[in-house]
């Protein structure tokens, strides 16, 4: 038959109780060693309780007891009767905060225990027979140090309870297993506190059998030799008469170099106020444990810091009677050195708190003064400034934009969208809203900081006034931001807002438009009478001319085809900006387009010796064919002009996205300076302004060419590095059939 769990169990408990039994020590007297090592287990773990008890059928009986009036427990009350199923220490720290103990009977009522730690009693035969436990009603931690002293304490109790039997066996007079079985054995009073009136047996006296006193010496000498803290017991004199060999290694002194000699000669003179504290004075009989962190001067002179706690020695513990006082010393110089360097820690924490408070405070009052002249410089600006949301209402504005658009004060601009201020729907063509929209996504994406654009606003009084704006933005995010995180969450920030005047310039700009229009006008009719004229003369017909006629006449010819050239790109350059020059937008292909433009410049090429290469893209764009192929001669032209002999000049397109294609002409010729790179595209503009007489050009080429551009809703640029040559783009959109 295969035994059960519980059969298990109660096999085990049979062979526990028997060897329990065989020891003899259940309900036989106190005896002075047993409450010795239970007092050293308290004083070891500064508890106010010990008990050394042993479990029996049904109950847990105490061999002897410190701080507390008590021979046994119901088995079932008691927490060591776990003990013999898990032969391992128990700890516990706060018993009225465990679910499990915290209604038992000795939490809830005296001596209201709330802090408890054991240590098992095994035998040879690996039988927990009892526990060694202290008990406290405060809820606390037990150190390592003072388990171990726990742990070392129970295996001395545990020596004593082999001696007991070896004793019991040799000679069963010597230990009984009841005080019957010696009834010559002398008496002796115990603790009056712990067993008052209560009279016990005392086997280590001689009387009863020398060898047990001997034994019981050298057993007291193996544990104060063992003792992990040092022993030091000075006599009533206060002269060191005994020290353990733990003090002397703390110390560095050997027995003989300390005996004789008080506690102050082994502190230095700061610490000996201190020291005084720990020496009780003779006559003394209730003395209350003290606890002190003294510094002792090592033999070597370094210091040692420590723990030490005082008991005083009595003759007789009923009657009195001071024989001197044992303290119990315990090395805290690792603590020690932890504080020391957690304080270090702490004033250099202290030191740079300081400095970084200091530093706090002057960037604030380095803040607050930018602060103060970022406001008067925003306040007082001759050009007015706006700060608005994403979405364009305006948060703040300045004086002078308010001045700007009739408004008495700035306040008036707050919550107003500045969009609808200004008339842009009268004066921005759709490809123009296509061409903004595309820059503030740009600039809502970081690719450009700001731009620029010319707007009327209608004043409160009714007048007009232009303006020229230019809007930035101010990102609120953090700039060390990973990238991976910006896309993530959508970026906040706020629009600035720059407003200049522009009224006089634009009107300025409009008479000398309205001039250049009415010359322009007037002198193509006679001017293209003289150019034929010219021509006429030149061919002979009207008779011949002397060598230096023919060259005079030439030279009129040529500046008179250079005029009309130059009439022509004006008016129609101003037809495009007027919007009175239609555009027959239509299907067509790019490839063609840019194999037409090279076929026309290729024999200009050919007489600057320059090479000519194309890249074709055959993709289908939406634009007027007859104004693309004016753009392209007009860029391949001005690569030509101003690329050295040798050079290649490249006409290629790219498809940029689905919607869009990227036309480019790339030289090789001297560079556009950085500063010169978006004037180039204004009229009369060149990098050089001998480049007109040179070269031969009118200075409107690049302006006709962005007035195509934009009426197609596209964009150009140029990319250029000085010395190395010249890119110029610009983009179409591609055809979508419906």
């Amino acid at each position: 038959m295969v035994p059960t769990e519980l059969d298990v169990a109660e096999v085990y408990e049979a062979a526990r109780l028997a060897a329990l039994y065989r020891y003899g020590v259940l309900d036989t007297a106190a005896e002075p060693v047993w409450d010795n090592l239970c007092r050293l287990a308290a004083q070891i773990c500064e508890a106010p309780i010990a008990l050394i008890g042993f479990i029996d059928q049904s109950r847990h009986w105490f061999k002897a007891a410190y701080g507390w009036k008590i021979e046994a427990l119901p088995r079932e009350q008691s927490w060591c009767a776990q003990a013999i199923c898990r032969p391992e220490p128990l700890l516990l720290t706060d018993l009225d905060q465990d679910p499990r103990y915290r209604e038992h009977p000795l939490v809830v009522r005296d001596p209201w225990i709330r802090a408890y730690a054991s240590q098992p009693l095994i035998d040879g035969e690996g039988f927990v027979l009892g526990t060694l436990s202290v008990m406290d009603p405060r809820p606390r931690q037990f150190s390592l140090s003072q388990l171990q002293g726990l742990q070392t304490v129970a295996e001395q109790v545990m020596a004593q309870l082999q001696l007991r039997r070896f004793w019991h066996l040799e000679d069963p007079t010597v230990y009984p297993s009841t005080p019957e079985e010696v009834p010559a054995a002398p008496l002796v009073n115990t603790d009056p506190e712990v067993d008052q009136g209560r009279k016990v047996w005392d086997p280590t006296h001689p009387q009863v059998h020398p060898d047990a006193q001997r034994a019981h010496e050298q057993l007291y000498r193996r544990i104060v030799d063992t003792a992990q803290e040092g022993i030091w017991v000075v006599d009533k004199q206060g002269k060191t008469c005994f020290i353990n060999r733990r003090l002397g290694q703390l110390l560095g002194y050997t027995a003989p170099e300390m005996l004789g000699r008080g506690l102050v000669e082994f502190v230095e003179p700061d610490q000996r106020q201190m020291v005084q504290r720990l020496v009780v004075p003779p006559g003394q009989n209730k003395v209350f444990p003290e606890q002190l962190e003294i510094c002792w001067r090592r033999k070597d002179g370094s210091p040692l810091w420590s723990l030490v706690s005082t008991s005083p020695m009595l003759e007789s513990e009923q009657e009195g009677g001071f024989l001197g006082t044992l303290y119990m010393v315990i090395d805290i110089s690792l603590r020690k050195q932890a504080e020391a360097q957690l304080r270090q820690v702490n004033e250099e924490l202290e030191r740079r708190v300081e400095a970084r408070t200091a530093e706090w405070i002057q960037a604030n009052r380095a803040l607050a003064q930018s602060e103060e002249r970022f406001r008067s410089i925003f306040t007082e600006a001759p050009i007015g400034i706006a700060l608005t949301h994403r979405q364009g209402h305006i948060l703040t504005a300045n004086r002078a934009l308010a001045e700007m658009l009739g408004y008495a004060d700035a306040s008036e601009l707050v919550g107003l969208h500045l969009g609808s201020l200004a008339q842009a729907s009268l004066d921005l063509t759709p490809e123009e809203w296509q061409q903004e929209k595309q820059q503030q996504e740009r600039l809502a994406q970081g690719e450009i900081h700001s731009y620029r654009q010319v707007r009327r606003f209608l004043r409160r009084d009714g007048r007009w006034v232009w303006t020229q704006l230019t809007f930035g933005r101010i990102s609120t995010s953090d700039s060390g931001q990973h990238s991976e995180q910006k896309s993530e969450q959508k970026e906040e920030g706020y629009g600035l807002t720059m407003v200049e005047d522009i009224t006089e310039r634009q009107a300025l700009e409009g008479m000398k438009d309205e001039f250049i229009s009415i010359v322009s006008h007037e002198l193509r009719t006679p001017l293209t009478s003289i150019h034929g004229a010219l021509s006429l003369m030149a061919t002979g017909k009207l008779g011949s001319l002397l060598p230096k006629g023919e060259r005079l006449l030439q030279i009129a010819a040529t500046n008179t085809e250079r005029l009309v050239r130059l009439v022509n790109d004006i008016l129609d350059l101003d037809r495009m900006e007027a919007g009175s020059l239609s555009m027959e937008k239509k299907p067509c292909d790019a490839a063609e387009l840019i194999r037409y433009a090279a076929e026309t410049m290729r024999s200009m090429a050919e007489q600057a010796q320059v090479h000519l290469v194309t890249q074709p893209l055959p993709v289908t764009i939406h634009a007027d064919p007859d104004r693309i192929i004016q753009t392209l001669t007009n860029l391949l032209s001005n690569a030509i002009k101003f690329s050295p002999r040798g050079a290649t000049v490249r006409l290629g397109a790219k498809q940029r996205h689905a919607h869009q294609v990227i036309f480019w002409v790339q030289d090789q010729g001297r560079g556009i300076p950085a500063a010169n790179l978006e004037t180039i595209f204004h009229r009369f503009k060149q990098v050089d302004s001998s480049d007109s007489r040179e070269k031969g050009g009118t200075g409107l080429g690049l302006a006709i060419c962005r007035s195509i551009v934009r009426q197609h809703g596209g964009r150009i640029w140029v990319e250029s590095e000085v010395g190395k040559g010249s890119t110029f783009f610009f983009t179409l959109p591609l055809f979508a059939p419906e």
